[in-house]
């Protein structure tokens, strides 16, 4: 199910704001699927969108989703601090426990005090401190409010955790 979740995310790589304001025919799309209007922050509809194109099965309510700190609140597989796996959940402990494509990773922003960006894992590189994602309402640099979706190299030490909803 991961490989088919990182399929719809590049899926939609080319999908940009119209005037750089969280809107777009596209990002408009997006954002309906968690039922949130343009303007919204939309790296967790994004998501959201590639999860649901994918098939996967998300409780509901979809609206939840828009919220980054969901997806790293359950189903923890990885968080950063010594760089080792934690215990999965019970319904994932078959899965293995290093993040692979599809999975859900989440950046922690003091400023903010919680969990302020979230995209897909789209290669972990085993053994490599990078990993490539593919995030919405980014852009090349990274930021968390940017113009588009974009495929991105990171370190794995910037992120808070990484969660498998894909399973």
């Amino acid at each position: 199910m991961g490989a088919a979740v990182v399929r719809q995310a590049e899926a939609m790589l080319d999908v940009r704001e119209a005037t750089g304001h969280n809107d777009g025919p596209a990002v408009e799309a997006i954002l309906a699927t968690v039922d949130l209007a343009a303007g919204a922050s939309w790296c967790g509809a994004f998501v959201y969108a590639a999860h649901y194109r994918a098939g996967v099965q998300l409780p509901t309510p979809a609206r939840s989703y828009a919220w980054a700190p969901t997806w790293t609140a359950k189903r923890v597989i990885w968080k950063v601090g010594d760089l080792k796996a934690i215990t999965p959940a019970p319904s994932m402990r078959d899965s293995g426990a290093e993040p692979g494509p599809g999975d859900v990773f989440g950046l922690w922003f003091a400023n903010k005090g919680r969990v302020a960006h979230v995209g897909i894992v789209q290669d972990w590189q085993p053994g490599s401190k990078y990993l490539l994602t593919i995030e919405g309402n980014t852009d090349g640099s990274g930021g968390r409010e940017g113009d588009g979706v974009y495929s991105r190299k990171r370190l794995k030490s910037q992120l808070w955790a990484v969660s498998r909803w894909a399973c």
